[in-house]
């Protein structure tokens, strides 16, 4: 599964108006993002990031990370590093310890 059809599917038709699940590409990162309206300003998008996905070229795989609440970025223990994104995005998906979701 491409991370574009991931964002695509993962958010309901019904809601992509207020909605949308996006990618940030940054080297070998790549950063999981839910856009919605700002609270407040309703003009103004927040920006939440869900999940990150680190690819090692030593160990030629991909690691999933998770962001605590000071938003620093931790390893997910609940998934082996991955030579695709396939089993990683599973994951964030499934979500089994409502860690990414809530």
């Amino acid at each position: 599964m491409k991370l574009s059809a991931f964002c695509e599917a993962r958010v309901p038709p019904a809601v992509r108006h207020a909605i949308r699940l996006t990618h940030e590409v940054r080297g070998n990162i790549i950063t999981l993002i839910e856009e919605r309206p700002h609270f407040r300003e309703n003009h103004r998008t927040m920006q939440n990031p869900i999940a990150q996905f680190r690819y090692s070229p030593t160990f030629h795989a991909w690691r999933l990370f998770w962001r605590d609440r000071d938003t620093k970025w931790h390893p997910y223990v609940g998934a082996v590093p991955s030579k695709t994104l396939v089993p990683l995005l599973a994951e964030v998906n499934a979500d089994p310890t409502c860690i990414f979701w809530g």
